[in-house]
């Protein structure tokens, strides 16, 4: 019966140790998987978003002419032969959009027109305002090319010719805009420009525009940190890396201790004798005991432990011998020989 519960007992023991040691391997295998992730996260959050664009437009006042079918005029994209030309008509408008609507739009603008080559520059403001007249109502301003030659001329004889020279409509802007549901206003200043360039060693006019868009975005970051599940709750990363090292600390201790258990087990089992012998084995020599004449006295002693004593005393070996009930040991010393006797393991 105690055979049995002994057996019962290690096979429990067993068990629980290839337990710990799975628990252990998912313990390390979800902490190493946890530097995957990072302590914390950014995203960025957007509480407004604020476009602003010029539509600027313009039409060609030219000639009748052959080259252009007795048109006179010109849309966009279409060349503007320096002869023939007369004049632009623009057109402009000041648009603001916000995300979710908005509530008020203020501010001012100016409209510049900017004449300057390479030896002199000149500028003159056209037109100032609110910004509110800008998005309601579209402005034109004619661009008469006839008349400012003939003031580039009369500059000219002051302080010499050039061979370049750009026209640019500068349009200031500074609006002040509040988004809709907002407390707060954003000061979005822009400056559009509207360019006409003229060489002289080219037969055509180049127009272009630039500036016409800007987009504002009032963001912040908001930091979030990582969330890992550990036994159904949610822990921040550090606080989960500490608990599964603490838990991989004891599954450790418990996977140690019972080894031990286990091999304390094991050397519990072995008998005594055994373990004697096993101890002092290079004292051990098997033989058999024939009877000696001379022999005067036999001490009997109480233990195997006691004639390993003798033997290293005497420095004489130990005979091991069988009989059919008894393992007998005995160490013999001139006339006198020392005997245990150890009944057999059944």
């Amino acid at each position: 019966m105690m055979s049995r519960l002994s057996l019962k007992s290690r096979s429990v023991v067993l068990t629980l140790t290839l337990v710990l040691v799975a628990l252990l391997a998912i313990s390390l295998a979800a902490l190493i998987n946890s530097y995957n992730y990072p302590e914390q996260t950014s995203e960025e959050v957007v509480v407004t978003s604020i476009a602003q664009r010029m539509d600027v437009d313009y039409v060609a006042i030219v000639r009748n002419s052959l080259i252009y079918e007795n048109r006179t005029t010109l849309m966009p994209g279409e060349p503007i032969y320096t002869k023939l030309f007369e004049g632009l008509n623009v057109t402009y408008k000041y648009l603001v959009e916000a995300g979710g609507g908005l509530a008020a739009v203020r501010g001012s603008y100016r409209i510049y027109l900017n004449i300057s080559s390479p030896v002199w520059g000149k500028e003159f403001l056209l037109r100032s305002g609110a910004v509110d007249e800008l998005m309601n109502n579209p402005g034109t301003i004619y661009f008469n090319y006839t008349h400012l030659r003939d003031y580039i001329a009369v500059v000219e004889k002051e302080v010499g010719s050039s061979r370049t020279y750009t026209f640019t409509l500068i349009f200031d802007v500074r609006a002040e805009v509040m988004p809709e549901g907002s407390s707060r206003s954003y000061n979005l200043p822009m400056t559009p420009l509207f360019r006409i360039y003229y060489d002289v060693a080219k037969p055509t006019i180049d127009v272009s525009a630039e500036r016409l868009e800007r987009t504002y975005v009032d963001s912040y970051k908001l930091v979030k940190t990582t969330k890992l599940p550990f036994l159904w709750l949610w822990f921040d990363v550090i606080t989960y890396r500490t608990m599964l090292v603490a838990l991989s600390m004891m599954l450790a201790g418990g996977i140690a201790f019972l080894t031990i258990m286990m091999t304390l087990g094991r050397a519990s089992r072995v008998p005594p004798l055994l373990r004697v012998e096993s101890k002092y084995r290079d004292l051990m020599v098997s033989g058999e005991l024939e009877q000696v004449e001379r022999v005067v006295a036999v001490v009997r002693l109480k233990s195997l432990t006691d004639l390993v004593k003798v033997a290293s005393t005497r420095r004489k070996p130990i005979v091991r011998f069988d009989t059919a009930e008894s393992v007998r040991y005995a160490v013999v010393d001139s006339d006198v020989t020392y005997v245990y006797e150890a009944p057999k393991e059944k």
